[in-house]
């Protein structure tokens, strides 16, 4: 291959690679806002287990399931853009990303996906019971 044309692959390789990092930050980011929000808003809602906590609890359900739509789209996003990195790596002498890959899927690495559901999961059991909690104690059954 051509001095020029790897040079061109590797300058694509690493404009593609560094967009894609930028989307694990902003990806991260959200995470850090999501957790914010409803860690406040649990926080209110233990409070006032009453119409607030009931209002708040609903709130943080819709927060929870919105965390979860932008988990997928991400984890889409991501999957898309680390097909076309291997595919431009194919190209390449050295394959940092797929060695990066194989070497993880070695020591059992859980995915990030994985750990923001769970994340998510705790949060939207947390809303449930406050939100069974606050019906009990709107009608004085606790």
């Amino acid at each position: 291959m051509e001095k020029e044309n790897k040079d061109q692959i590797i300058q694509i390789w690493e404009s593609y690679s560094s967009h894609a990092e930028e989307i694990t930050a902003k990806r991260q980011n959200i995470n850090t806002l999501f957790i914010t929000i409803e860690i406040a808003i649990l926080g209110f809602v233990i409070n006032d287990l009453k119409t607030l906590g009931l209002c708040l609890s609903i709130a943080g359900l819709i927060v929870s399931v919105a965390w979860v739509f932008m988990v997928l789209a991400y984890r889409k996003l991501n999957t898309a853009k680390f097909e076309v990195i291997n595919q431009i790596e194919e190209k390449m002498d050295i394959k940092p990303y797929r060695l990066e890959w194989d070497s993880l899927k070695k020591k059992k690495y859980i995915g990030l996906t994985i750990i923001e559901m769970l994340c998510s999961s705790i949060f939207t059991i947390g809303f449930i019971i406050t939100l069974i909690l606050s019906i009990l104690k709107i009608n004085n059954i606790i």
